[in-house]
Order: C-alpha cells, then sequence, then structure tokens
C-alpha cells in the first residue's frame, strides 16, 4: 500500500489539484516569473547599500507555491534571462545571456533555487499558516555570507588576503577558507586596490562609484613613487595597460607571474614596476580579481567582470555623503579622522558629508571627540567570544587612532608589527593584549601568543579557543605556543 503527501501550500489550497495540474503549473511559473522580473527592476534604500525586492518576492513565492513550484518558477526565471530575455536587475544596460550568469551576481541569483526549496517545503508542511513557523524557515534560508561583510564594511584592508578572508569568516557563516573563496569566486567580492595604495575587498556594486570618487587622490599620492620607478611617462602605462586589455580578453584571468612578462615589450620589468603598473590599472578600473586559482591572486578585466550599473557615477557630492554614510554604518562609533585615515577623503569632505546626512547619523561625544554612528544600523552579532585573533590590517583593529581595543601594554614597541603578515592582536575581553603570529605548514597550523601582560588559566584557555578556530579556518590542527612576560614559552 503507498501513500503520497500532497503539498499545504497556499497555491494548492486556492486552485486546488482537481483542476488541470498541468495548466495551474504553467501559469503560476509565469505569474512567478514575471512577479522576479518585475521584483529585480524596483530599487529601496536599504542599509547598507540599496536592494531590490528580488528576495522577498522568492521568499513570497516559495511561501505560496511550495517546494516544487518554486523552484521550478526561480529556474525557469533564470532560463528566461539565459535566452537574452531582460529579466535580471542589470539588464539593460547590461545585456542578458549565458555570459550574464558569469558575472558577479551570478552565484546570488542561483542561491534563490536553495531559498524557494526550504521556503517551500516548509509551505508544503503548512508552515505558512504559522508566522514564527515560517519566519525560522526565512531564516535559515536567508544565510549571511562572507560578501554580506564586504557590503557591511564597504570596503575591507586585505592586502593579508588569508587574514582578511579570516577576518570575514569571523563576521559571517563561513568557517573554513575554501567557502570565503567560494563566494569571491561566484563573484561575491573583488580584491583589488581601492580606496588607499593597497588591497582591499569590495562588492561589485561598490567597485565604480568608489574608485570615481577616491582614486585620483591615491595617484597623487603615489606620484613620487612612479617618478622613482620611471612610470610617470603616460606612454608607458598606457602600453602595458593596453597589453592587459589584450591579454585577459574573453575572460581569460592571469597570474601577476602571467602577465609580467608582457607588461613591457622593450624589456623586462625592473623591481615594483609590475606591481604598480597593475595598481594603477586597479585603481583606473580597468581589472580587478579573477577567481582565486589555486590559492593565487588572479587579474580579469572589469569590464567582463562587473556589470555596469546606474549608480556607478553620481555626483561627487552624492557620493561623498554615500561613503561616509557607508562608512559610519559599517564602522561607527568612529570619529571624522578615523574616516580620513581609512580613505583619502579630506576632513572638510568628510564633515560636509555628515552634514549633508543630518540624521540618518547620531554623534556622541567622549572627552575631546565626537563619534558618529548609524543610529539604524542593526547589530551584527548576538554574543562575542571572549578572545579573537585579529588581524593586523583587521577593519576593527587598524581603523580607531586613539578609541580602539585598549592596550594592556602601550609602552611595547610595535612599530614592526604594521608591515607583518600572517598574524595580528590578540583581544581578551575587549581588550588587547598581545600579538600572535601564525604559520601554516602542511596539516598545521602554528600560532605563537605574544602576551603583553599575563594571561589567567581561563585567559589562556579562550586565546587557545581562538586559535582553534584560525586553525579550522585553515582546516588544520592548531599547535599553540605562549610567550612573553611569563617567560616559560610553553602553551
Amino acid at each position: 500500500m503507498s501513500s503520497t503527501t500532497s503539498s499545504r501550500a497556499l497555491a494548492t489550497a486556492v486552485w486546488p489539484d482537481n483542476a488541470s495540474r498541468a495548466l495551474r503549473a504553467v501559469i503560476l511559473v509565469l505569474a512567478g516569473t514575471a512577479i522576479l522580473a518585475i521584483s529585480a527592476k524596483v530599487k529601496v534604500p536599504f542599509w547598507p547599500v540599496p536592494m531590490t525586492l528580488q528576495t522577498l518576492a522568492v521568499l513570497l513565492i516559495g511561501a505560496a507555491y511550495g517546494s516544487r513550484l518554486a523552484v521550478a518558477t526561480v529556474l525557469a526565471y533564470i532560463a528566461e534571462g539565459m535566452m537574452g530575455l531582460p529579466v535580471f536587475t542589470n539588464t539593460p544596460p547590461a545585456v542578458a545571456g549565458p555570459l550574464y550568469m558569469l558575472g558577479p551576481t551570478a552565484g546570488f541569483i542561483l542561491s534563490w533555487v536553495v531559498v524557494a526549496a526550504i521556503v517551500g517545503a516548509a509551505a508544503d508542511r503548512g508552515w505558512d499558516r504559522s508566522p514564527l513557523r515560517l519566519g525560522a524557515a526565512m531564516l535559515v534560508a536567508v544565510i549571511a555570507a562572507p560578501a554580506d561583510a564586504v557590503r557591511t564594511l564597504a570596503c575591507v584592508q586585505a592586502q593579508d588576503a588569508p587574514m582578511a578572508a579570516y577576518g570575514l569568516a569571523l563576521r559571517s557563516r563561513a568557517r573554513a577558507r575554501a567557502g570565503v573563496d567560494a563566494d569571491q569566486a561566484r563573484g561575491g567580492f573583488v580584491r583589488t586596490h581601492i580606496l588607499r595604495p593597497t588591497w582591499h575587498l569590495v562588492a561589485p556594486e561598490d567597485l565604480r562609484w568608489i574608485l570615481r570618487l577616491t582614486s585620483p587622490a591615491v595617484e597623487r599620492g603615489m606620484g613620487a613613487r612612479h617618478r622613482q620607478l620611471g612610470l610617470d611617462d603616460p606612454a608607458v602605462v598606457t602600453a602595458a595597460h593596453r597589453a592587459l586589455e589584450r591579454l585577459l580578453a574573453g575572460r581569460t584571468p592571469m597570474t601577476r607571474g602571467e602577465l609580467t612578462a608582457h607588461l613591457a615589450p622593450e624589456g623586462p620589468l625592473r623591481g615594483q614596476q609590475a606591481g604598480h603598473l597593475l595598481a594603477l590599472a586597479e585603481l583606473r578600473g580597468l581589472i580587478c580579481s579573477g577567481p582565486p586559482r589555486g590559492g593565487q591572486h588572479t587579474y580579469a578585466l572589469v569590464d567582463e567582470t562587473v556589470p555596469a550599473g546606474p549608480d556607478d557615477d553620481p555626483p561627487r557630492e552624492v557620493a561623498v555623503a554615500r561613503l561616509v554614510h557607508r562608512f559610519f554604518a559599517g564602522h561607527g562609533p568612529a570619529t571624522d579622522r578615523d574616516m580620513a585615515r581609512w580613505c583619502t577623503l579630506g576632513l572638510r569632505e568628510i564633515r560636509a558629508g555628515v552634514a549633508d546626512l543630518g540624521d540618518r547619523l547620531a554623534s556622541v561625544t567622549v572627552g575631546d571627540a565626537t563619534l558618529h554612528m548609524d543610529p539604524d544600523a542593526k547589530a551584527r552579532a548576538r554574543s562575542a567570544p571572549a578572545a579573537l585573533l585579529l588581524s593586523t590590517f583587521d577593519e576593527a583593529a587598524l581603523t580607531y587612532r586613539d578609541h580602539g581595543f585598549p592596550r594592556a601594554s602601550p609602552a611595547v614597541d610595535r612599530s614592526r608589527l604594521i608591515a607583518e603578515q600572517g598574524g595580528g592582536v590578540v583581544i581578551v575581553g575587549l581588550e588587547d593584549v598581545g600579538t600572535f603570529t601564525r604559520t601554516v605548514t602542511g596539516g598545521r597550523v602554528d600560532v605563537t601568543i605574544r602576551q603583553e601582560r599575563p594571561l589567567d588559566a581561563s585567559e589562556r584557555d579562550a586565546v587557545a579557543g581562538a586559535a582553534g578556530r584560525l586553525a579550522a579556518f585553515h582546516e588544520a590542527g592548531a599547535d599553540v605556543r605562549f610567550a612573553g612576560p611569563r617567560g616559560d614559552g610553553g602553551g
């Protein structure tokens, strides 16, 4: 004796099975794809970036249709876009079709299949009659990704790529390097020179307008070094950048080593010339990161990687206010001088942006400092570990000039730390108690903790736990050694 379980979703209740199931399915799928296409074009103000109504539409379709019909609707919507219909958010001006699904939003679009399946499965069981149960299903379906952490912070400093990836894992549900790299490969974010003369991670939709706002000042600041390197001749730079366009055309990402030999046809490049030519190409919006390849950074053409958007070139005062809001929403409470250190804008422009934002920012005075924040920014963590290992370049460790984590021993010289990669600071109970270094060898991660004050047993256990999380990120075991005031060198 066999039995079947019918769907209890709303669509089945309104249009029961005794009607033509095939006709019902076709009409509902077409209606659902129309809703998705319309919702793609409706942008609403949202923190930290504007968003469309598509995620809401996917959730509602899942709740109303049930799992099978909701998944079929999302797949049909994707198929319409693959066939060239202008149903995606950026079409036009971007051209729909198979190439669009190689762009930075493809992973996000494909994730809707999973979202529709989860919410739809809940609706099949009648959960759409219970707001609490359906809300729980929707929360499970929409999981924070590393790219969400990048969007929250606007730009994430990333010259130490593995530790920058670990910083994203700490701020998202990714737990291993592979998950962060997969989000980058899907186009969730890119790694490039932006904001200052160093690497940062940035969301694709933020790339062009932030480059246009900040790159001219960054290039001016690099002028003296470029003269030393012989890169002050525009013809040299233009020839190298034309070579990049030729080499990378047709979505063929290449590593720095693969590109360097082709950047100067008249002879090999000297010293840092190649790195600076590539950085200039990034600052000018010609290239950015491609998909990681075996742990190596690759380069790709921006125009083949990041679809153009309607908000790519706002008036300068609008862009300034936007960046000011994004900074204080993601980093606040912070001062205007913190933001000036974070980017290349001057204090006068930053303060004008704060004034333009009006009551969108809240301010508080602590001593002689005025700190700004977005009062509507949602708390991004319900609890914090007892101890954290943060990269030297982590946004929480590096951004704040005078009101960051208080140091246990301010007299200890850390002047060399700023140039080191593979390590950072040790935070226990919101106090900066020392530094660490980590070395990855085979299946083990060696972590050395240099404590700047004695740690009690519970604090050492918490720090060892933080080292274990760092090792788990590398999918390896941890060997932890404590050094410092106790002088026992053990752990």
